[in-house]
This record gives C-alpha cells, structure tokens and sequence, in this order.
C-alpha cells in the first residue's frame, strides 16, 4: 500500500519540476532585467549626449555674441576717438562719415541687447548698456556741437563746453570698453 520509494519518487519527482520552473522563471526574470538596463542605460546615454549638444550649442551662440559685441564695441569706441580726437573737424566728410557709423554700432548694439538678451550673461548684459547709453550720449553731444558750431562759432565757450563733454564722454568710453574686454575675456576663459 504505502510504498517509501514511490513517495520518495513523487517528492523528488516533483521537486525537480519545482526547482527547474524556478530555474527557468529566474532566467527569464534575469533577462528581461538585463534588457530593462541595456534600455534604461542606453536611453540616459542619449539623453547626456543631447544635453551635452545643446550646452555645446548654447556655448557656441553665446561665444558667437560675446565675440559680435567685443567687435562692435571696439569699433564703436574708435569711432568716438576718431570723432573726439578732432571735433572741430565734424562737418567734414570723413567725420560725418565716422559718426554715422557710430550711429550704425550704437544701433547694433541696441539691437545686440534686445536679441540676445537671454544668453548674455548680466554682468555683460549691464555692461553693453552702460556702453549703449554712453554711446547715445557721446552722439548728442556731437550732434549738440554740431549745432552750436554753426550759430555761434567754433571759439565760443558753449563750443569750447561742448567739446570737454565730448572728450568726457570719450574717456567714458574708452574706460567702459576697457572693464568690458576684459569681463569677456574672463568669461570666455572660465567656460574653456
């Protein structure tokens, strides 16, 4: 009736089912774990590659800005030396010629501020405006010359005033271009 070796059969009989379905289910558990990974992995390997590209690419857009704004500053400040060095010289062509071209930067660089905004950094940002609004300045005051020039004369002291402002406003210039190329530099050296 009771026989031990069938039991005994059963039991293992059984129990090797047993372990070989667990066998077979932690294989198939382990490998699709493993593809999980292989996907997560891959999948965060493209995202640090795109981010990469894009902190690539936004470096480059402001690299290509710092270097536009070093560029129209430079040339706009000398403009303004060309124009302060000999402001009684201002209706001649070559000065007419000079101030629209600082007309010209002083536009650029307005333009410059509003466009790229976002990617300059504040300290840049604050400091193209200061050029900007000195700009604006140094180009009233020789317009203002200009005029006066004309009605009262070249000698008078409102001619004389006009032209210590302008060579002011120069000086101003010359030392906020000087505090920029310098915070560009530092800026471009820090992010390579």
């Amino acid at each position: 009736m009771f026989d031990p070796q069938i039991l005994l059969t059963t039991v293992l009989g059984s129990g090797a089912v047993v372990a070989a379905a667990g066998y077979v289910l932690r294989k198939y558990f382990d490998r699709i774990l493993d593809i999980r990974m292989s996907t997560l992995q891959e999948q965060n390997k493209a995202i640090l590659t795109e981010m990469s590209r894009r902190r690539a690419a936004v470096y480059d857009q402001l690299f290509d800005v710092l270097r536009t704004s070093a560029s129209l500053v430079y040339r706009a400040r000398n403009c303004a030396r060309d124009i302060s060095a000999h402001p009684a010289h201002i209706d001649r062509k070559h000065s007419r010629e000079r101030l629209e071209g600082l007309k010209a930067y002083h536009t650029a660089i307005e333009e410059l501020l509003y466009e790229q905004r976002a990617l300059l950094p504040d300290s840049i940002f604050r400091n193209l405006h200061e050029m900007k609004t000195s700009l604006s300045a140094f180009i009233l005051h020789v317009e203002r010359y200009r005029r006066t020039k004309k009605s009262e004369g070249e000698q008078s002291e409102k001619s004389l005033e006009i032209q210590r402002d302008i060579l002011s406003c120069f000086q101003q210039l010359d030392t906020q271009y000087a505090v920029l190329a310098e915070i560009i530099q530092k800026h471009i050296s820090s992010d390579t």
